[in-house]
């Protein structure tokens, strides 16, 4: 019997619940449950009737993104006026996501460094569509949302709740891993990769001949890989040889793809290995030690510390579970990411819940009273009135060009006229100031002329960006063409992504990689 708000945690198939109290006397977690969906992905009503079945006496949820169409993004900002970020991140966010900013609901974490005059800014979001729908049936069924939170910032909300500010924290569930570099309590680098476990399970499921559930409680209950000799295995969990020579050979494969990906997201921010040292951590999903084994041997260079929960808020919490409960505490707090904004808000049952006939009695007679007054008003002053409006608009004809729009006011008219004409000016401003293209080829090819190994693919100049597609021997050369290029002093910017070792010729692997330059542009 829930008596608290309830957080729920949207995963592909499953779904988590945790009531949750948060108050002056202090923050808590009680009851837990997770519901298995009926097919391939939950759904709002399989969600919401558990609820109902559950949790009777919830007054509220926080709900999760849906799973799918999240997004982090980081970037530094070359000043410290609120106001300006606000209005330059859309602009940092175009280009970045698959579809246009505006389909996306987001809020940002921001750090401000007054030496530097810059600020770092952390941007989560998720698309609109994925969260509208389960607004709207919650709102149907009367459940009310008190807030939408990301998978994504619940995740660091954890980490920082155990009072750790630095290090590199690793956290492996069924459906992704997420990778977070801290420094001073800043995230340097917040990536999540569609890349989980579940994987794994599936294709030892597939070769055991088992169900998917008996393999999982199996997989659990196994001690670290790294340490069980075979026999141990066949003794103590009836495993025969050929069933333990497929779970290490996929084990294997797991962890090299695992390492993988770790090494290319710690490479893209040349990020030394040690500089980690004594500052590797585990953000444990569930209690095995057969995975915790498989993470820590993922990174062999460091030493894995799993992040202690005793002395938190934590303390006796299900593993399972953090997620959830770091999803309260986004949403509870004042550093938290907020997707409930906007005319999502609207979607909401508490807002409807809240509506009554009173303030619409006292709008009525406000109304009624308003309009009567005016009316016995109106003939008196209505010679004035055509007067006073003609005058108006030869006046704004005058000034702006066109005919005032009756059904708008003046002033908003004339706001909006400006605004278009300032948009105008600062485009021609950005396009006659931004050096040309030769300019910057130029300065490209003088910086890396010594560059034997660089070879440019294709560019592409959208006059913001400079994009060049190009490979080279190794990520060491890569750094030093970055580096090249930053001291020409006429890209304001430069970032390289997508890197990937591809085989060259003579057997030799090359860098494949694409370059963002951007171009300062002078104020003249």
């Amino acid at each position: 019997m829930a008596k608290h708000p309830v957080i729920i945690e949207v995963l592909p198939a499953r779904a988590r619940f945790l009531e949750y109290k948060s108050s002056i006397a202090g923050k808590g977690f009680f009851e837990s449950a997770t519901m298995i969906a009926g097919g391939d992905h939950i759904t709002p009503g399989e969600v919401i009737q558990f609820l109902k079945d559950n949790f009777p006496e919830c007054p509220a949820v926080y709900l999760s993104t849906p799973w799918g169409g999240e997004f982090s993004r980081e970037f530094v900002l070359p000043f410290l006026e609120k106001k300006k970020i606000k209005d330059v991140i859309p602009f940092e966010l175009e280009g970045q996501l698959p579809y246009d900013p505006a389909e996306y609901v987001y809020d940002t974490m921001q750090w401000p460094n007054i030496e530097e005059k810059q600020t770092h800014v952390v941007a989560i979001g998720a698309l609109r569509k994925t969260i509208v729908p389960w607004l709207t049936e919650l709102r149907d069924a009367g459940i009310v949302v008190r807030g939408v939170y990301s998978l994504l910032d619940s995740q660091m909300q954890v980490i920082l709740a155990c009072g750790e500010k630095d290090g590199l924290f690793l956290h492996l569930s069924r459906e992704r891993l997420t990778l977070l570099v801290l420094s001073g309590g800043r995230p340097r680098i917040f990536r999540s990769l569609p890349f989980g476990y579940t994987e794994l399970l599936q294709r030892l499921s597939t070769q055991w001949k088992m169900s998917k559930q008996e393999t999982e409680a199996l997989v659990h209950r196994l001690p670290d890989i790294n340490e069980a000799d075979a026999d141990f295995l066949k003794k103590n969990f009836n495993l025969s040889k050929s069933n333990i020579t497929i779970l290490e050979k996929e084990t294997e494969a797991f962890r090299k793809k695992l390492a993988t990906e770790l090494n290319l997201s710690l490479t893209s921010i040349s990020l030394p290995l040690q500089d980690l040292e004594n500052q590797f951590y585990l953000v444990q999903d569930n209690d095995s030690d057969y995975l915790r084994g498989l993470l820590n041997s993922s990174m062999p260079d460091l030493n894995a510390k799993t992040l202690v929960m005793e002395q938190t808020i934590f303390k006796g919490l299900h593993p399972g579970y953090l997620i959830c409960a770091g999803g309260g505490l986004s949403q509870t707090s004042s550093r938290g990411i907020k997707l409930l904004q906007g005319d999502l808000k609207k979607l909401t049952a508490e807002r409807q819940q809240r509506f009554n006939l009173t303030p619409l009695i006292i709008v009525g007679a406000a109304i009624i009273g308003f309009a009567l007054s005016f009316f016995l008003d109106y003939k008196v002053r209505d010679h004035d009135f055509q007067v006073s409006r003609q005058m108006q608009e030869k006046v704004f004809q005058q000034f702006f060009g066109v005919k005032p729009d009756v059904n708008r006011k003046p002033a908003a008219q004339a706001l909006e006229i400006l605004k278009k004409e300032k948009k105008k000016t600062e485009i021609f401003r950005k396009f006659f100031n931004v050096p040309r293209l030769s300019t910057l080829l130029v300065t490209v090819n003088n910086a890396l002329a010594s560059e034997t190994t660089f070879e440019m693919d294709s560019i592409n100049w959208d006059t913001r960006v400079l994009e060049i597609q190009a490979s080279t021997e190794s990520f060491t050369d890569l750094s030093r063409i970055k580096d090249l290029l930053k001291n020409t002093k006429i890209f304001s910017e430069v970032i390289s992504s997508r890197e990937k070792a591809m085989p060259g010729s003579g057997g030799k692997n090359r860098i494949k990689f694409a370059l963002d330059l951007k171009p300062v542009i002078e104020d003249k």
